[in-house]
């Protein structure tokens, strides 16, 4: 594992277990034969905290983007139905989903926009 300023091995490896392997801190302590209060005591630590969310982040946003791949996958798929709901997800995540309904009132006219169905 790569040596970073102010972090320990021991603590790198601990994101590591928490962040890419899903594990909880007492499953982390009881396989490196560590305390509990140790672990939480690093969480108090700022570069502690910050290489932890570092490495989250990172993880995360590497999930995204494979999930975003798996969508834009779905959207090409033959059957019609996946496609659709591939491109409804699209459209929902850049905030262009379709509006379903408006009403708009004022103290004289209450108005409401339903789309019309194209069956």
């Amino acid at each position: 594992m790569a040596k970073r300023p102010g972090i320990t091995p021991k603590q790198i490896q601990v994101i590591h277990m928490m962040v890419f392997e899903g594990m909880n801190i007492t499953d982390i302590v009881k396989k490196l034969g560590m305390s509990n209060r140790t672990v939480y005591n690093w969480f108090e630590n700022k570069t502690f905290l910050h290489e932890y969310n570092k490495q989250l982040d990172k993880y995360q946003s590497s999930l995204s983007s494979m999930a975003l791949k798996k969508i834009a996958e779905l959207s090409q798929s033959e059957r019609e139905a996946i496609a659709l709901k591939a491109a409804q997800d699209i459209m929902d995540r850049n905030g262009r989903a379709p509006v379903k309904k408006q009403e708009i009132s004022t103290p004289d006219i209450d108005i409401k926009i339903e789309p019309s169905s194209k069956d």
